[in-house]
């Protein structure tokens, strides 16, 4: 793509066309490292692999697609030892059915779909307080969230604090390159009705990546008074004193906006690794969750996180038992739980 890109600068269309050619006659001439495969030659690839297949898995393959469920959930029941002495082809465990891997690839769909629920919870707690906390501040300015001042002022986030304030404008429709039918009717309400749009209403029109932007560019007050929030949600909710601190908070909404955004995209959550350093797990982001949610919130989550691995390790090889706990970052289902 960007050698197709830059062929588009500069030059003659007569090259461009001669150029491309090239590229694709080049990719022609070369043996596909993935070639097509048909139904029964995906079947028949996974036996010589030593997995048991049946009719249904067909039905599955042609449904869902080898490379989502096969290529995305075998690792765990691969024999490492028998697939290196195969020259690096997959060999999976003896008994290793078909069903096993779908399995697995079920479970992940069902948690991706319930903890979707609550990251859409955590987004909603750190909306809230990020609107109520800065808009008490500035009850006297109208729309104070487009005013640059207001933001911090080291320049490193100069830049990223004109884009989202541009992001914010786009959402009123008072950048040019904004758009009326991107807009919510909650939006024209208070546009055609009000003065002004409050941050709690443009913030729903906000993704949690947006708002998590917003509280981090705040000035050092501003992330403190919202910390100060969370704590008092906290001893509210759990009975007890927390205090939570402004960096607290953002690696916490760090991770829980990287695996929501997993979630929305429909990838792999099990076995998923966030963070800089890819050392952040989904035990870790439960944790993180279940500082921000009410205790009977924390409690319904972990409850059905448990049920859901106890089910999938229930259904498939006990073998794989322990690879999947240590993959999700849990010493043990208790441990969820407790």
């Amino acid at each position: 793509m960007i050698f197709v890109k830059r062929l588009r600068a500069g030059m003659s269309v007569a090259i461009r066309m001669d150029r491309l050619r090239a590229v694709f006659a080049s990719k022609r001439g070369r043996n596909m490292d993935k070639p097509f495969k048909t139904i029964d030659e995906q079947i028949e690839l996974l036996n010589s692999r030593g997995l048991i297949t049946d009719k249904r898995s067909r039905d599955i393959l042609s449904r869902e697609g080898y490379y989502c469920v096969v290529n995305g959930y075998k690792d765990l029941f691969i024999d490492k030892n028998a697939k290196s002495a195969a020259g690096g082809d997959d060999r999976f465990y003896k008994g290793v059915t078909f069903d096993h891997v779908y399995r697995l690839f079920e479970f992940d769909r069902d948690l991706r779909l319930r903890m979707f629920r609550y990251f859409a919870r955590a987004e909603a707690v750190l909306k809230t307080a990020c609107s109520y906390c800065f808009t008490e501040r500035h009850q006297t300015e109208c729309e104070p969230y487009l005013n640059k001042m207001l933001y911090r002022r080291e320049d490193r986030y100069r830049r990223d604090i004109d884009a989202l304030i541009r992001n914010f404008e786009k959402i009123l429709t008072k950048d040019p390159s904004g758009t009326s039918a991107r807009r919510r009717s909650y939006i024209d309400h208070y546009l055609n009705n009000h003065d002004e749009v409050p941050l709690w209403v443009l913030a729903n029109f906000t993704s949690l990546g947006m708002i998590f932007k917003f509280f981090t560019f705040q000035k050092e007050s501003m992330r403190n008074e919202i910390a100060r929030y969370f704590s008092t949600l906290y001893e509210t909710t759990h009975g007890v004193k927390k205090r939570f601190n402004p960096e607290q908070l953002r690696l916490a909404y760090d991770h829980i906006k990287d695996f929501r955004n997993i979630c929305a995209h429909d990838e792999r959550l099990y076995c998923a690794r966030v963070s800089p350093s890819k050392d952040v797990s989904l035990s870790n982001v439960i944790d993180d969750l279940s500082d921000i949610m009410q205790v009977d919130e924390m409690v319904e989550m972990r409850t059905e996180v448990s049920r859901l691995i106890l089910g999938v390790i229930r259904d498939t090889p006990s073998l794989i038992s322990e690879s999947l706990l240590k993959t999700m970052g849990f010493s043990s289902v208790k441990a969820l739980i407790e």
